[in-house]
């Protein structure tokens, strides 16, 4: 995928929904993808094996050499699905799915954004939407039964994915930024990314839990 795209790759409940529509108000793109969990289960043992590919202090440049035509060989379905879309901010492709190496070298010309919320804040959000949701997770009962299990697995994996996109960002600082949680009561920080200027308009939330 050649064109120019944006990524919110921060994990779910970080306003990823509320930075779409915001970027459709910047113009900075128009589609936005929506959730797709059935292609993300399609695309799960893939994604897995992927993963593996990214070893400890590999570089970006050494990663796309080495692996990006099997990248993009095992993606060519998920690619296909995204035609027509140029804002991710949820599943497959938004959240922290897929390694930030991997989404750039299929969308050499993405964008990435992280929105660093609070944990506490966080972690409530997280709990409060997967009990409301349980056909989309089913493992909500552990918040009942296991909180404690659940808030670790949910630091560990959040752990996991801020280190990967330090890398992505350390590796492509233009097209990689940083938004404090505060950032998303305006404009101005997505909009200084972006290149754009900010809409004499609120800043839009969504997807409150």
């Amino acid at each position: 995928m050649t064109k120019p795209t944006y990524i919110v790759a921060s994990p779910f409940k970080t306003g990823t929904s509320s930075i779409a529509k915001a970027l459709v108000l910047l113009g900075a793109g128009c589609a936005p993808m929506p959730y797709r969990g059935d292609v993300l289960a399609d695309i799960g043992p893939s994604v897995q094996q992927a993963h593996w590919l990214v070893r400890p202090n590999m570089s970006f440049d050494a990663f796309r050499a080495r692996h990006g035509d099997e990248i993009r060989a095992a993606f060519t379905g998920l690619l296909a699905v995204c035609d027509g879309f140029d804002i991710f901010h949820d599943a497959p492709i938004g959240h922290s799915h897929l390694h930030p190496f991997i989404l750039k070298t299929l969308m050499p010309r993405a964008r990435l954004i992280w929105v660093k919320r609070p944990k506490a804040g966080w972690l409530e959000s997280v709990r409060k939407w997967e009990v409301a949701h349980p056909d989309v997770y089913p493992h909500h009962a552990k918040w009942h039964t296991d909180k404690d299990d659940m808030v670790a697995q949910k630091i560990r994996r959040r752990m996991v994915a801020r280190r990967g996109f330090a890398a992505f960002r350390r590796a492509c600082p233009d097209d990689a930024v940083v938004l404090d949680w505060a950032d998303l009561g305006h404009f101005d920080r997505l909009a200084n990314f972006c290149g754009r200027k900010a809409p004499d308009e609120p800043f839009p939330h969504c997807n409150r839990s």
